[in-house]
């Protein structure tokens, strides 16, 4: 993907082939005109500069409006980057619009209109919020409807699924029950507030959906439940996500799968709770999920359970006993956790009411699928979870054993950690200790050969740098994480970014490189800058220093004074890499031993 707010500085003093590549439809298909800024977990920005937005819509867009087929925006450049027309386009992204400006838009504005009723065909909608977690209001429902019947060949709709910090939930449960079949919507990705609203899903309206992802706010005890028994044969693929703990798996959640005879692959997160009775394994999914779909060749799960016991004992099952349940039901491999809680009133994540305790246990498919984990406790097995994101801890007691696991648990793309239900030991464990690792792999020397490898394309001629890049892209180490490296240099150093080849190319330059020279010329002013009590007039002095010294050498230079001495070791790096510029000019070294000597 081409991120076109950072392309933008890119044009700059960049020769006309570069020009003309920037402009090639293989690489302006995909237009992102977006910044996210990061200021917290649940605090992002999306707006770019408005100087780089003009410089888009002048430059840019007039030249590529009519080559582009996906495009994502924000609501503060909306009104220009839509006065181009886009004849090619069918994917476009609403993102980080408030619910009355989206709404405005959507009733007013002619462009967006004509664009979603003749051609659009993917849509992604983003509503901002202040608060997390929130209920969308009426202004939604109402943006919804009017989505549904003005697109007329739309086939896929992510309405406020993408962004999973977001947390923005809508009620549709008042859904018009005049609202007519939407034959053409193939996928629907959306956030719903009750079950009755997921059932609203299911009534016969959207009889043309092959793959339907559901996150339910909260799956509670509904008064006037809606009765539906319609099957719905046409699906393929169904995804329900709750993070809240319900009572209504077996009379809710089993019925309303056993309606998709024909569907292929199913995803389940759930959290879910009851009295005195089973826990959920292998034998009760099988039986109660598994055997009445056919055609099921695919099902992801984690599941969290909590039995409150209340008026009988119960014979706590290992996890051993978990796992085993699922041999022979081809899950593949499955992870679990079990464990006793007694009553204890620091505990926040089950309301006990009269229960003498709790049975708690987790199964999960391996390796592990979802971006979140919940109610990690003391009984966890560890497992492989290349996708998770979000990781809370429900355990208020202290562990009684602290032992390492024999084996390391990592965690790569970890970015939000909640303790707020945790004993201080689990703190220390994640962040103290080892044996859990949100993994840094400057340790690796495999992985710091490669980078040494990627920081001399620099030292290659201006016209190899490409090769030498596929290079090292064909022996990419295989970590998790790494892509991301590869998509920051892309957007940062390739020739179509802000810091283009051209300028941090250093083939035969024994100078200076201009990144060391200024981290030492920074590494001063901080050091000056950082004293007890810094103020204007410090800031001042240096600057009046910096000045000074830059004034006398150039007066030394025009005197003809000799440079200063260099140190010995750069006289020797200089050496070495005259010596190896002339084995690979004469042909000698290829790329690969080339970067690796550099």
């Amino acid at each position: 993907k081409l991120n076109i707010g950072d392309v933008i500085y890119s044009l700059m003093d960049i020769n006309e082939r570069f020009v003309r590549l920037l402009f090639d439809p293989l690489y302006i298909q995909n237009l992102n005109i977006t910044l996210m800024t990061i200021k917290s977990f649940y605090q992002r920005t999306f707006s770019i500069h408005k100087q780089v937005l003009s410089n888009i819509c002048k430059n840019i867009l007039p030249n590529i409006h009519d080559q582009v087929k996906q495009l994502v925006i924000e609501q503060h450049s909306i009104k220009r980057i839509l006065t181009h027309n886009y004849s090619q386009l069918y994917s476009l992204s609403l993102v980080n619009f408030k619910e009355k400006i989206l709404c405005k838009y959507l009733r007013d504005h002619s462009a967006l209109r004509d664009l979603l009723t003749q051609q659009i065909t993917h849509l992604n909608i983003d509503i901002q919020s202040d608060e997390v977690p929130i209920l969308l209001s009426k202004i939604s429902l109402y943006m919804f409807i009017l989505i549904l019947t003005l697109c007329q060949r739309l086939t896929y709709l992510n309405f406020c699924q993408l962004f999973s910090y977001r947390n923005s939930f809508l009620s549709i449960y008042k859904l018009p029950k005049i609202c007519p079949t939407y034959s053409t919507l193939m996928e629907l990705k959306i956030n719903v507030e009750t079950f009755n609203d997921c059932l609203c899903l299911v009534d016969g309206r959207f009889d043309s959906l092959s793959k339907l992802t559901i996150n339910v706010r909260e799956i509670k005890y509904e008064r006037k439940q809606i009765n539906n028994e319609i099957k719905f044969p046409k699906l393929k693929y169904f995804s329900l996500t709750s993070f809240s703990y319900t009572f209504h798996f077996d009379d809710y959640i089993i019925p309303l799968l056993r309606r998709m005879i024909n569907l292929e692959e199913l995803i389940l997160f759930l959290s879910v709770i009851g009295n005195d009775s089973a826990l959920i394994d292998g034998i009760e999914l099988h039986n109660q999920v598994s055997v009445h779909m056919s055609h099921l060749n695919k099902f992801v799960f984690s599941i969290n359970t909590g039995i409150r016991i209340v008026n009988n004992e119960m014979d706590v099952p290992s996890n051993q006993d978990i796992e085993n349940s699922f041999i022979g039901k081809e899950y593949g491999q499955v992870g679990s956790c079990v464990h006793f809680e007694p009553n204890t009133p620091e505990d926040t994540t089950i309301d006990y009411d009269q229960a003498k305790g709790v049975v708690k246990s987790h199964i999960y498919s391996l390796p592990y699928q979802f971006e979140s984990f919940l109610h990690l406790n003391s009984s966890f097995q560890g497992g492989i979870f290349p996708f998770l994101k979000n990781l809370k801890i429900s355990n208020m007691e202290p562990q009684k054993k602290k032992q390492h696991p024999s084996t390391l648990i990592s965690f790569p793309h970890l970015n939000l950690l909640n303790l707020i239900d945790a004993h201080n030991d689990y703190a220390e464990q994640f962040l103290v200790d080892t044996d859990i690792h949100l993994p840094s792999y400057k340790d690796d020397e495999s992985l710091r050969d490669w980078f040494r490898s990627f920081a001399a394309l620099s030292l290659l001629p201006l016209h190899h740098m490409l090769s030498g890049l596929q290079c090292l892209l064909r022996i990419l180490p295989n970590y998790p994480g790494i892509q991301r490296f590869h998509d920051y240099y892309h957007n940062t150093f390739a020739p179509f970014s802000r810091f283009p080849p051209h300028m941090y190319n250093h083939y035969r330059n024994i100078t200076p490189r201009t990144i060391n020279y200024l981290e030492g010329r920074h590494n001063r002013m901080k050091k000056h800058v950082n004293s007890p009590h810094p103020n204007i007039y410090i800031a001042i002095d240096l600057l009046q220093k910096e000045q000074s010294l830059a004034s006398f050498s150039r007066i030394r230079d025009d005197l003809g004074a000799p440079a200063p001495k260099r140190r010995k070791n750069n006289v020797i790096s200089d050496q070495c890499l005259n010596k190896l510029w002339q084995r690979y000019d004469e042909g000698r070294t290829d790329i690969p031993a080339f970067l690796k000597a550099a």
